[in-house]
């Protein structure tokens, strides 16, 4: 099973979880999780008379993880994201005195 190159940075910054293309980011990026951690629960057992694959986790358990995981780390990304953007004081144009703004 070959696997390709990971995916151009995607954001789900339209709130819907789906980049510009109507990807959804979610799935990709728990897809990617999903295959980490398919590698790193599979136990291989060497033998004298041979080896043994298994997995310490059953596939749905660790499908359930991913999209949980890949949930949470986008949700954190966009709480991240929320506190650095700028903030605009309200503005409120009938409280503006311009005469008072005359040179003289």
């Amino acid at each position: 099973m070959s696997h390709s190159a990971p995916p151009k940075s995607t954001t789900a910054g339209n709130g819907a979880g789906h980049d510009d293309a109507g990807h959804s980011v979610v799935r990709e990026l728990a897809a990617r999780i999903y295959i980490q951690l398919i590698k790193e629960a599979v136990a291989i057992n060497v033998t004298d008379t041979g080896s043994t694959a298994s997995l310490t986790a059953s596939p749905e358990s660790l499908a359930k993880m991913s999209f949980a995981l890949a949930e949470a780390f986008l949700n954190a990304g966009d709480e991240i994201k929320a506190g650095t953007q700028p903030k605009f004081a309200k503005f409120d144009i009938d409280k503006l005195d311009f005469d008072s703004w005359t040179t003289k």
